[in-house]
């Protein structure tokens, strides 16, 4: 049996912890795994799911130096509470020097990782997760301009901004769908989508001054049909990173920009979008698709509420995104009547991929006559 650490651990990375199971490099049968969080983080004696009120049977430790001895593998989690570079290099050359196998899903500035490559060699026993860096074929013409309709059904999940739990959203939707036979063609919202065997979010989208904003809509088009045509699949679901539109002057989320060249990429036919939990719920939610739908023509299928609320008055003062964490069964009770779903809540879930499955159905119905 492996013994995998994963370090710094906060609750922000629970995805990891359930799906293990479907990760492309480990089987979660022959694995112990471990959670440490640094001393002063508040996690420590705790379940790694008690901030939010779930179990997953595993306590959260902080003595690293112990449990890293008789470690086989450390996974560098993303972890949402600040640490620095200098203490996640240190760790990995560490655990390298000591034979241990080192899987870093936190993204790393380009600097770091070409040190950290440098520094250990290129060492077999580290795996890097940065991205997706995909070139097209050479028989894709990109000076052709049309934007051509993609044969298979898209599901699009798109959230407010940070800590919505989109990408907990998007292993839950591959998991049930694979459980129902489905092939997936998936592009995911996190630059470590591939350690659970789908394409992370092209690195192209993200350029600067490389293509012209109406290019990067033309090659994302361009992609999402290439890997059509390559995997063939039934379905096919895109996590779009960041945030769907700005909070305020300040805090922009970037304007939206990924969802802008998205939303004129490709035609979704089911769009699941994740909030973070307010108060007034349905009254907030009706403000939003209607700007959903306003902004980028999205129809809204599905809402599902995260953990988390943004803690504005201190996010305003500190100038800097502060959120307050919710209990699942508080997040359950406060949106009860809502036309809303809970990823942590199985009752609600389940009904949530009965519906989307349903209009699967439909559409392949369609399509066939």
């Amino acid at each position: 049996m492996k013994r995998v650490v994963l370090y710094p651990y906060d609750v922000t990375d629970i995805h990891v912890l359930q799906h293990m199971d479907m990760t492309v490099y480990l089987n979660k049968e022959d694995l112990r795994l471990f959670c440490v969080a640094p001393r002063g983080w508040g996690y420590e004696g705790e379940d790694a799911g008690a901030k939010i009120g779930i179990a997953t049977k595993i306590c959260v430790e902080s003595d690293y130096n112990r449990l890293i001895k008789n470690a086989d593998i450390l996974i560098i989690t993303e972890s949402f509470l600040p640490i620095s570079e200098t203490e996640i290099i240190h760790k990995i050359e560490d655990a390298l020097l000591k034979g241990i196998e080192v899987i870093v899903l936190r993204k790393l500035s380009l600097s770091v990782q070409k040190l950290l490559l440098e520094k250990t060699h290129n060492n077999p026993n580290l795996k890097l997760y940065d991205g997706n860096k995909i070139r097209l074929n050479d028989d894709i013409d990109i000076n052709d301009r049309t934007i051509e309709k993609v044969p298979a059904p898209i599901i699009l999940v798109i959230g407010a901004g940070e800590r919505c739990c989109k990408f907990d959203v998007q292993l839950e939707l591959r998991r049930e769908l694979h459980k129902r036979n489905y092939k997936i063609t998936q592009i995911g919202s996190k630059n470590y989508s591939e350690f659970y065997g789908f394409h992370a979010f092209p690195d192209f989208m993200f350029s600067y001054g490389e293509d012209s904003e109406s290019t990067k809509i033309i090659r994302f088009n361009k992609y999402i049909l290439q890997l059509y045509k390559e995997e063939n699949p039934d379905v096919i679901i895109i996590g779009v990173p960041g945030g769907a539109f700005p909070y305020d002057d300040f805090f922009h989320n970037e304007f939206g920009i990924l969802n802008y060249y998205v939303s004129h990429a490709v035609m979704a036919d089911y769009i699941i979008f994740n909030s973070l939990y307010v108060d007034n719920m349905q009254g907030y939610l009706n403000d939003v698709i209607n700007q959903l739908y306003n902004k980028y023509d999205y129809e809204v299928d599905q809402v599902y509420v995260s953990n988390f609320a943004l803690n504005y008055p201190v996010s305003k003062s500190d100038k800097e995104l502060s959120y307050i964490t919710c209990n699942t069964q508080f997040v359950i009770e406060k949106t009860d009547g809502t036309s809303t779903f809970t990823i942590f809540d199985n009752k609600t879930k389940e009904k949530s991929i009965k519906k989307l499955v349903s209009t699967l159905q439909e559409y392949a119905n369609i399509s066939v006559l």
